[in-house]
């Protein structure tokens, strides 16, 4: 029986379509195929990667639904499909890559960038900009750190396989 923090199979089925129905208008829009476009100066990849941010977590919701929900530990169920983790891992390694894409392209792509913020708290509102150089160091240590979590992701990953494919000649 799933706890309150789990979604139970169809929740997940709704989330997951609601997803990917968001993930289509930046993609259509970044393959030129419909009318809306980003801002001008921006390359239809990055609202492609922004889309497929979307995308992907919508097809780990549906996976999720596919493999009858997860555990109360919040993993995968013991009975859960043999295609179901793999395609999760491909999955989240490209939306933080994706998302590292982006944040590249904002900190060291060409061009002039905006930048502002807002701490919005009861009864007052603090609003800033900042100039283009301060945006693109944010931008660019949050991108050097994603990408080093995909390459840590890579490492982990192939370490693990390796470690099973050893166990599995042992045996």
């Amino acid at each position: 029986m799933p706890t309150d923090s789990q979604l139970t199979p169809r929740q997940a089925v709704i989330f997951g379509s609601i997803c990917i129905a968001c993930a289509l208008t930046p993609i259509l829009a970044g393959l030129r195929m419909i009318s809306t476009w980003p801002t001008a100066g921006t390359p239809g990849w990055v609202a492609v990667c922004s889309g497929v941010v979307f995308l992907f977590a919508g097809l780990i919701f549906l996976s999720d639904a596919a493999a009858g929900g997860l555990g109360p530990n919040g993993l995968l169920l013991d009975t859960a499909p043999a295609w179901v983790k793999p395609f999760q891992w491909v999955a989240g390694l490209a939306i933080v890559a994706s998302l590292a894409s982006v944040t590249s392209w904002v900190a060291f792509g060409s061009g002039e960038r905006h930048f502002s913020s807002q701490l919005s708290l009861p009864f007052v509102t603090i609003r800033s900009s900042s100039g283009d150089t301060a945006g693109r160091w944010a931008f660019g240590i949050m991108a050097v750190a994603m990408w080093i979590m995909v390459a840590a992701i890579l490492v982990l990953t192939a370490r693990d396989a390796l470690a099973k494919s050893r166990a599995k000649r042992a045996t």
